[in-house]
């Protein structure tokens, strides 16, 4: 039966490698051996000299794959070994996948990290070899090998197709964004697991079996191994075997115990993958611009110093907005990456991170991801953080996180190894942590001089400024202006002409005539260029060249001055409708808390519509029209030309790039349909430079010299309080909401309102807004506060530390513009004001009240409550009401459950004592809960809910008998 079982898995697995490769497994090589299948490879690979030059990892991890596979086959073949030959079928996928990558440096890379992943799910099944295996574990064993054949077979496919050619810079290309590669390796991973549970099954049933001779060999285990040379012919075959498994066990455990610690490590820090994501972004960059942009910074003293010196830990790297600091870090990375310079004749552990343009990200999420960078290329360091870092609570500031990261093993270990970080765009971090980071850096720079950490920061000139008004001592610094980024910038004007089909054919002394200009008047600045070059091309387009030199001629050389001229280009040119669009877009992507997905921004533009009627090619509009301010980011990392170049892919040589044609330049001429996840690719503004033109509160409104009244901008202080207006409009109005998706699989904004609402409140001046607007605020939030419909749309969906009397307060200010006894409270309802001056927190009462019912009551209809985070959301607010402090997290007692069920004085009805116990087991109050449940059973022998409850907990308890009996 086994064996039938067996072949009908193979089988299946072979249909399958067919329908996605389109080549039958029987076509394929069959190496015999893994010696064979490694001589084979490395034929595939012989004319590929980069990888070859690197591929002894790739050939150890082929082999110990190879050796796991061959084993596993012989042990699960049986008497089906001629239908089933396991190995050379592998075997022949593998090379077949590797023969796909045509000798392709960078798909071979793709290749290896592939293989490690599968080399991490089978080594260890190699040490079956020594043991007999049940029927039940060779039909396990034999899923895992048909497993294999899956992923080889989508691996195969990704390597041959455009699309993947275009990702060919991703990290981790075949699993990073691949959603059916994801659910194969989880499905690697479940029957890896499976099979490690059965193998402690019937390990356990043998262990029973032979428990009293294991415990009489134990007492002489000790003895055996100091006189093992003397007794071995006389310790039965059995001993043996138990003892060898025991090593066998005993370094599994080891290994275990590594891996468990490894990801919980993982998960406490965190990574999301941004820094390298934003690496290969420039990689990309610089290939489609066929520029070396940065390479001067490896040459400046101050660098060198800080590569190779002693003396010199810090190091900052100053630039005016759009100067290429970007690059610089390119540069810096790469060449650290590339470079031996430890004593060993290692590579240096580098950590890397680019704060956004567009959020004010958090230091302690930067130190995170760096840390985890550097544990991935340091074995001593990464055991240091997985003894040492065992909680959050760790790195809950940036001191703490500093501390506990770095300065207890960099600052004060001799021994360890130097390690490099780099910050990127360090103006755009959160300011009050940049401070304290800066802080904490001068103290470890004052405190201890054996320090192995050498770090360099890239930032805008005020940083240094403000470094200097807090009395933190400066590093040396490297200047970037264009006597350093002339060259690059000159490169980068020839690039972007060569790359526009209109600039392309003007004569050469006026293509040198633009060079010449754009190099002087750019003052280093590669943003001011690439605004400046769209500007010639929409002339250049007109067809007549005096209108590209009168561009150059007017061109400004500031590059705030430079935006204001692109913005008046647009008033000039597009319809009143068209600009009314580009003026939301602006508004939204500026003030949003977060980029918003390009879905939402849809949804936010469908608001204007009664029938939901949203802006037609919103995607090609972002990407063409006015890509020069904002930028579309998916989720595979593909930029514009990528997507463009997909559309007209042909194979391509080594070292060329996917977003080029054969002469360098780029079609954006034919209509696209780009086709991007509106749930998952988000857009922002293309630079720091257009997010702080666009957040100056100063800035108004762009007319052109043609615009017949038309502008671009915004004013930011009446548009703090549209999109506020707009928020608390889309939580309490049913029908203003339903605009978003009337219209078949558009996205809603919903999700955003309900974590951003109050943020967008709180930016608002109460006091300098039109008084309408402010009347429309202040009825919207009374409705929200008091009516329990409206109130069900966003108190579930906050948590507990934000239903504070700070935030009680700022809500009343808006409230006390209602005047009593008027007309103007909402709906004709009561004044909400005058009841709840006494105590901010009293406003939240009816939300507290709702809350209680959503947790204790009967369910409601497309709300699932959580028994674990409403008590706590409760138990807080009582709390501050009591005058009590509640910052962190509170750890709650049976006694405040209970307290908080109890508040709204509900109906103690059997679900009510059910959900009562229910939120004591998620609490861990696992005895507690067992009475709640016993009690209420006591009324209701019948109630299967409590019964199902009650076992569950008795199962917590480790009570087995008891669950089984309820």
């Amino acid at each position: 039966m086994a064996d039938a079982q067996i072949l009908a898995m193979w089988d299946q697995a072979a249909k399958k490698y067919e329908e996605v490769t389109k080549m039958k497994l029987t076509d394929l090589p069959r190496p015999t051996s893994v010696e064979d299948l490694i001589s084979r490879a490395d034929e595939s690979i012989k004319h590929c000299e980069e990888f070859r030059a690197r591929a002894g990892t790739f050939f150890k991890v082929l082999r110990n794959v190879g050796n796991a596979v061959e084993t596993v086959s012989k042990i699960v073949a049986g008497v089906a070994q001629a239908a089933f030959p396991a190995s050379p079928t592998v075997f022949g996928a593998v090379l077949y996948l590797i023969d796909a990558a045509k000798g392709v440096s960078k798909y071979l890379d793709a290749i290896v990290d592939l293989l490690v992943i599968l080399q991490d799910f089978v080594v260890r099944l190699k040490i079956y070899s020594m043991v007999e295996i049940s029927a039940e574990l060779r039909t396990k064993l034999t899923e895992i090998l048909a497993s294999i054949i899956e992923i080889l077979a989508k691996s195969t496919k990704n390597v041959k197709d455009p699309a993947f050619r275009a990702r060919a810079f991703l990290k981790n290309v075949f699993t990073g964004n691949d959603t059916d590669m994801k659910e194969l390796l989880a499905r690697m991973e479940k029957l890896t697991n499976s099979e490690g549970l059965l193998v402690q099954a019937q390990t356990l049933t043998e262990a029973k079996s032979t428990g009293q001779t294991v415990q009489t060999l134990q007492q002489s285990l000790d003895d055996l191994q100091l006189n093992l040379s003397e007794v071995h012919k006389a310790v039965p075959s059995d001993v043996l075997n138990i003892k060898n498994a025991l090593e066998v066990s005993r370094a599994e455990a080891l290994e275990e115990k590594e891996r468990n610690a490894k990801k919980l490590l993982t998960k406490l820090l965190a990574p999301t993958g941004a820094g390298p994501a934003r690496f290969d972004e420039i990689k990309r960059e610089r290939f489609r611009h066929n520029v070396d942009s940065g390479a001067w910074i490896l040459e400046e003293p101050n660098y060198l110093a800080w590569v190779y010196g002693d003396s010199q830990p810090l190091l900052w790297i100053s630039g005016p907005s759009g100067s290429g600091k970007s690059f610089l870090t390119y540069n810096i990375i790469t060449s650290l990456t590339a470079q031996t310079l430890q004593s060993d004749g290692t590579k240096p552990p580098v950590g890397y991170f680019f704060f956004g343009d567009n959020n004010h990200e958090s230091f302690r999420h930067a130190l995170r991801e760096v840390a985890y960078q550097i544990s991935q290329r340091d074995r001593e360091y990464s055991k240091h953080l997985d003894e040492s870092i065992i909680s959050e609570s760790q790195m809950m500031s940036v001191s703490l996180a500093w501390h506990n990261l770095f300065a207890t093993y960099w600052l004060h270990g001799q021994d360890c190894k130097p390690a490099y970080i780099i910050f990127d765009g360090l103006d755009e971090a959160s300011s009050q942590e940049r401070r304290e980071f800066l802080e904490v850096l001068d103290y470890a720079k004052e405190s201890d001089s054996r320090s192995k950490l050498r770090i360099v920061m890239l930032g805008r000139p005020h940083i240094i400024n403000n470094m200097t008004l807090a009395n933190i001592e400066g590093p040396p610094t490297i200047h970037v202006d264009s006597t350093k980024n002339g060259d690059d910038i000159k490169s980068y004007v020839r690039s972007s002409i060569t790359k526009s089909k209109a600039l392309k054919r003007v004569r050469e002394s006026l293509k040198q005539k633009i060079v010449d200009t754009l190099t002087l008047k750019a003052g280093g600045m590669f943003m001011w260029v690439r605004l400046m070059v769209e500007e010639l091309n929409k002339a250049a387009l007109r067809g007549r060249e005096f209108q590209i030199e009168k561009a150059l001629s007017e061109a400004p050389r500031d590059l705030t001055r430079m935006i204001e001229r692109v913005l008046e280009g647009f008033a000039d040119s597009l319809e009143a409708e068209d600009t009314e669009d580009l003026n939301d877009l602006l508004t939204w992507v500026a003030l949003a808390t977060r980029p918003l997905y390009l879905g939402e921004l849809d949804a936010a533009l469908r608001l204007k519509s009664e029938d939901g009627e949203g802006v037609t090619d919103l995607e090609e509009k972002l990407r063409k029209v006015y890509s020069g301010f904002f930028t579309l980011t998916r989720e595979d990392g593909l930029s514009t030309s990528d997507l463009v170049e997909q559309k007209r892919f042909g194979d391509f040589e080594e070292g060329e790039y996917p977003g080029m044609t054969r002469d360098g330049q780029d079609n954006f001429d034919a209509p696209l349909d780009f086709q991007s996840d509106p749930r998952t690719t988000t857009v922002s503004f293309s630079h720091a430079s257009i997010s702080e033109f666009f957040a100056d509160p100063s800035r108004g409104k762009i007319a052109g010299q043609d615009s017949q009244g038309l502008s671009i901008g915004f004013e930011q202080v009446q548009a703090q309080a549209l999109i506020a207006d707009t928020c608390l409009q889309i939580i309490g109005d049913a029908n203003f909401r339903d605009r978003m998706t009337i219209r078949g699989g558009a996205i809603s904004l919903l999700d955003y309102v309900r974590s951003s609402w109050y943020n967008h409140l709180q930016a608002v001046d109460h006091d300098s807004i039109d008084p309408a607007i402010r009347l429309s605020i202040s009825s919207k939030l009374a409705n929200m506060f008091h009516k329990e419909d409206i109130i069900s749309n966003w108190a579930c969906y906050w948590d507990f530390s934000l239903f504070t009397a700070e935030r009680g307060t700022t809500i009343l200010v808006w409230l006390g513009s209602l005047a009593p006894n008027n007309n103007s409270s909402p709906d004709g309802d009561e004044n909400i004001c005058s009841s709840l001056v006494e105590d901010p927190l009293d406003l939240f009462s009816p939300a507290m009240q709702w809350l209680v019912r959503l947790w204790v009551g009967p369910a409601l209809a497309n709300v699932k409550p959580s028994m674990y985070g409403l008590p706590i959301i409760i138990h807080s607010w009582l709390e501050r009401k009591a005058g009590k402090s509640v910052e962190k997290l509170p750890c709650l007692g049976a006694d405040d459950i209970i307290a908080a069920a109890s508040f709204a004085a509900p109906e103690k009805t059997p679900e009510y004592h059910r959900n009562i116990a229910r939120s004591l087991r998620e609490h861990k109050l696992y005895k507690e809960a067992k009475k709640i449940y016993e009690m209420t059973l006591s009324q209701d022998k019948t109630d299967v809910l409590a019964m199902g409850g009650l076992a569950r907990t008795h199962f917590e308890l480790k009570e087995y008998a008891e669950t089984i009996r309820v």
